[in-house]
């Protein structure tokens, strides 16, 4: 049987064709796709990934929106399946601009992204918080790496992913909040987080200054060990008391008087007195690229 190269050569050109067609259909449109269309009223939470639960939902809905009342910021979580083959980066600029998050003229939105794919397999990409170019003074990069080390990777870490989700928007919700000066009260758990979250500040501040108290200690008494190995005389009256010690060290040039002195009660170590609407559309708002992902 004689064979026709030619035909043969015609038919592999068109299958390589239809293959390589195929290939780059298919690539733009699941690179497109993913990137949902913005939609016609803004729920603040779109949870196209099933991950929330419908009670963080509800509460998340709830701040946000009193939030973009008393402040004109918008605060939106957004959960998809996959990125296609966009970075977390990428994509969540792109759908920041497409839906422009945030008020027009002052950029000061918010999206919190999260990817399903990455985030059940446990891939970098997992999830992103962007912000507008408006609050990136209240939320830098560096304090939006924070907010997710701290309280979206833990509960995902555990496999919360909801918890995780509500944990950074309510910590999100915090700094937008002091932004803008505005007192949430109608939220019973972004109350109680406040609650939590301030007890936390008030033990970390006590915590710097108790080490801060005892590393002072330590220096006086090292000073004191060394003035005593350098000048053993000046300890060695035992008429002295230590407060008396203390004054020969930083007055030693007016110890020539009586020490009767020392009974004064007008130098005291205390000075001794007593104490005493409902849902909208976007704002078209914008994103430079800040925030942080993980």
């Amino acid at each position: 049987m004689k064979i026709n190269q030619g035909l043969i050569c015609r038919v592999f050109s068109a299958v390589f064709i239809i293959a390589v067609s195929s290939f780059l259909i298919t690539s733009f449109t699941f690179s497109e796709v993913q990137v949902p269309k913005k939609p016609g009223e803004n729920i603040y939470v779109f949870d196209y990934a099933n991950l929330i639960d419908s009670s963080d939902e509800e509460e998340m809905r709830a701040l946000a929106r009193e939030i973009e009342d008393k402040s004109k910021a918008e605060i939106i979580v957004v959960t998809v399946e996959t990125l296609g083959s966009y970075t977390i980066e990428e994509y969540a600029n792109k759908l920041f601009k497409s839906w422009g998050i945030g008020d027009k003229k002052l950029d000061n939105g918010v999206l919190i992204l999260v990817n399903r794919e990455n985030l059940l397999s446990g891939k970098k990409g997992r999830i992103r918080i962007e912000v507008g170019y408006g609050l990136e003074g209240a939320i830098p990069d560096g304090k939006a790496g924070r907010i997710l080390d701290e309280y979206a990777l833990p509960a995902f870490e555990n496999k919360e992913y909801s918890k995780g989700i509500k944990d950074t928007f309510f910590v999100v919700a915090g700094e937008v909040a002091k932004e803008y000066g505005v007192e949430i009260n109608s939220i019973e758990g972004f109350k109680n987080y406040e609650s939590e979250h301030s007890n936390d500040k008030s033990n970390a501040v006590m915590t710097v200054f108790v080490a801060i108290l005892i590393g002072f200690s330590l220096l006086i008494t090292g000073i004191v060990i060394l003035l005593a190995y350098k000048n053993p005389k000046l300890f060695n009256d035992s008429q002295y008391t230590m407060w008396q010690w203390e004054k020969r060290i930083y007055f030693k040039d007016k110890f020539d008087k009586d020490d009767e002195d020392d009974n004064d009660d007008s130098f005291k170590w205390f000075g001794g007195g007593s104490s005493g609407g409902g849902f909208g559309g976007f704002g078209g708002g914008s994103s430079g690229g800040g925030g942080a992902s993980r």
